[in-house]
């Protein structure tokens, strides 16, 4: 019985010996699996990474060039598409040696100082692979359009030649599938976005999303319009587009005063015809003509509204409207869109593709001389040959040169691959339109449904912006008929008094200086014919000055004055008596917008102030404190002007969080000095003393 038991003992011990081994060398299997996994994930990490480096030198060699700088990117097509391959690879291979280890990744956030690196890796990985799923997807279909662009020689011997409309809509057309799918890929790459906490991941993630955050909208934005361009360059059916040429230098709401205007039509991305005119040619006066705006009538003494003052609202897309029903009712003709350009555009173009050939200049036209080339050529025949058969044959043909100057632009872009010299670098004139959109010196409104949707959604149309809590445009209008605006130097202060955050209150002041060099004994505000255009830069300031609020606002304290002396309305001797400033206009946008008519001298300054009470939904409560926002929109076409924005807090309020960073702090002021080079948004939130010390 004994020695049984014994048996049996050791037989217990036997197996039991036998189940430790087989129990560690499953474990040691295990780690052995677990290290080559982790192994072959860091191997998949590491190659990722060398892919990402790669790839965003590439990027940003291109995207941080200034505009008319060769875009680096697009010269090593090639080696981009290999990397975005490599990376596609690379992340499929993540996706499936860490596929046993994902699921756990949730749990594992506790981890110092990694943990919510850990944790939200699942996340990062599907959103890494939608966005590279969608570039590749972008790629395969562009291919063919990228092989047309780079010629196939060293990038350090040729620049990057012309592109073949016609092939391009057939290249776009053929890769409408491959784009809708690449669509649905970055659409699903932002929605996880959406789903993770910048601040909570480590430096180095944190950085790749910044720079995910910067890039994808614009990539998303450029796919939608890439599906769009077919049908817009004339796929289908013919498609015409109005150009509004617009004179900074005679400053109007959406930019400048319209001084020219030009028809393009396009057939399956073939320009079939194009027409530049001045814009007094639409002017039919045989037929009926709408009554203009009363503020139109008062500043212009206008008695019907005429084509070259048809941008009076700032809004881009209802000043186009009117363009385009006055263009139908005097020419009887339609179009599918209204584009409008200024000078700064123009400018950019130009260098993007320079040197230009242009008929009637004797030397090639550049970014640095095409400002001085157009007013030159607008220059007047001698005073003596005034109301001579010379004198009329100029003011006929004054503004040719905008027709021969688009005709040297689509000559080098479209003819001059087959020419000795280089064709244009493609990649700067995408800068140049890129940098004219965002700082509105191009304003684009389309028929379109999708395509203006997109438009609005990069703010490229020119619209009047919806906007949470408080709004400032400040809206010029140069009202003399001459070309001052160069010569005038602007500041904007905007005070905000939130001493009572459910009564607030604001005041705007701008300050005028015309630097124009010319003695006048006074200002007569009226057409003056002098031969030179530079002549015609310098010279009364007369202005209609609108300060666009958010609706709800109401009219306290302004200045208060009769129409300005020399004023044409003013002269007349039928002009109404008394007070004509300040006047409010129609609500536009959600905005209401209160204007006054003034004249600033050479040499002289002013300036202009107004006060309204806010709508008590320019500030919102929020966790026993107040949050205060407020968007400043740059008026089209502007160059950048100094903005000073004061916030007034209650005497017992203290500071929580302001943004962008203030450049001063008080005891109750809030202080941001900026620039209105590009719209400017500000946050300010603050908690009063009822609420407790912090």
């Amino acid at each position: 019985m004994p020695e049984a038991s014994s048996r049996k003992t050791q037989a217990r011990r036997g197996w039991l010996l036998l189940g430790l081994l087989l129990v560690a060398a499953g474990v040691l299997l295990l780690a052995l699996w677990a290290g080559l996994k982790i192994r072959r994930v860091y191997t998949c990490v590491d190659s990722s990474r060398a892919r990402l480096r790669a790839m965003q030198d590439l990027m940003l060699e291109g995207f941080a060039a200034p505009a008319g700088a060769d875009l680096a990117m697009l010269d090593h097509l090639g080696d981009v598409g290999g990397q975005l391959y490599g990376l596609q690879d690379d992340l499929v291979c993540l996706q499936a040696e860490a596929r046993e280890f994902l699921p756990l990744a949730p749990l594992l956030g506790w981890l110092p100082e990694v943990g919510p690196d850990i944790a939200s890796a699942p996340r990062l990985l599907d959103m890494a692979q939608a966005l590279v799923n969608g570039g590749v997807l972008v790629f395969d279909g562009l291919s063919p359009l990228f092989e047309q662009v780079q010629p196939g020689v060293p990038p350090t011997s040729s620049r990057i030649h012309a592109l073949d409309l016609p092939q391009a809509v057939a290249v776009l057309d053929a890769a409408s599938p491959s784009l809708a799918s690449a669509q649905v890929e970055l659409e699903r790459a932002a929605e996880l976005r959406a789903g993770l906490v910048v601040e909570a991941l480590s430096p180095r993630l944190g950085s790749l999303l910044e720079l995910t955050d910067r890039y994808l909208p614009l990539l998303n934005a450029g796919v939608r319009a890439t599906q769009l361009m077919p049908e817009l360059l004339g796929a289908e059916e013919a498609r015409t587009y109005l150009i509004l040429a617009q004179n900074d230098d005679e400053r109007r709401p959406t930019g400048g005063w319209i001084s020219g205007m030009g028809l393009v039509t396009i057939a399956q991305g073939r320009i079939t015809a194009v027409n530049f005119q001045d814009s007094w040619s639409v002017d039919n006066l045989e037929v009926p003509h709408d009554i203009p705006p009363g503020s139109m009538y008062r500043t212009l003494w206008a008695g019907i509204w005429l084509f070259r003052d048809a941008n009076w609202s700032p809004d881009f897309p209802t000043s186009a409207q009117v363009a385009e029903d006055i263009l139908r009712r005097d020419q009887g003709i339609s179009v599918d869109g209204v584009i409008a350009v200024n000078q700064q555009a123009l400018r950019l173009l130009v260098s993007a593709m320079e040197p230009l050939a242009v008929a009637s200049s004797e030397e090639p036209i550049t970014g640095a001389n095409v400002l001085a080339f157009i007013r030159e050529a607008w220059t007047e025949p001698e005073e003596g040959l005034r109301l001579t058969e010379s004198w009329q044959d100029w003011t006929v043909h004054r503004k040719d040169f905008m027709a021969r100057l688009v005709e040297a632009m689509l000559d080098r872009v479209q003819n001059q691959p087959q020419a000795a010299t280089p064709g244009v670098d493609l990649a700067s004139v995408a800068a140049a339109l890129l940098q004219g959109l965002q700082e509105r010196h191009i304003l684009v409104y389309l028929h379109d449904v999708e395509a203006a949707d997109l438009l609005a959604s990069q703010q490229w149309d020119g619209a009047l912006l919806e906007t949470r809590g408080d709004y400032l445009q400040v809206v010029d209008a140069n009202v003399g008929f001459n070309k001052v605006d160069p010569n005038v130097q602007r500041e904007i202060h905007y005070q905000v008094d939130l001493s009572e955050p459910d009564q607030p209150h604001a005041e705007a002041v701008v300050h005028y200086e015309n630097k124009s060099q010319r003695a006048l004994k006074t200002c007569l505000q009226e057409i003056e014919w002098l031969p030179t255009y530079s002549e015609r830069m310098h010279g009364c300031y007369w202005d209609y000055v609108r300060f666009y609020v958010p609706v709800g606002a109401r009219l306290l304290t302004s200045e208060s004055e009769s129409l300005p002396p020399g004023s044409l309305l003013g002269r007349h001797r039928f002009a109404p008596l008394g007070n004509a400033g300040p006047d409010t206009g129609p609500v536009e946008k959600g905005k209401v917008p209160f204007g006054l008519f003034f004249v600033v001298g050479p040499g002289e300054e002013r300036e202009v102030r107004l006060a309204w009470s806010l709508p008590p939904a320019a500030v919102e409560e929020f966790e026993g404190g107040w949050r205060y926002q407020l968007l400043v929109q740059k008026q089209s076409g502007t160059p950048s002007i100094p903005l000073r924005v004061t916030v007034l807090l209650p005497p017992s309020a203290w500071l929580v969080a302001a943004s962008p960073e203030p450049s001063g702090v008080g005891a109750d002021t809030v202080t941001f000095d900026l620039f209105l080079g590009i719209d400017q948004s500000i946050e300010v939130l603050f908690q009063s003393g009822d609420a407790g010390e912090p």
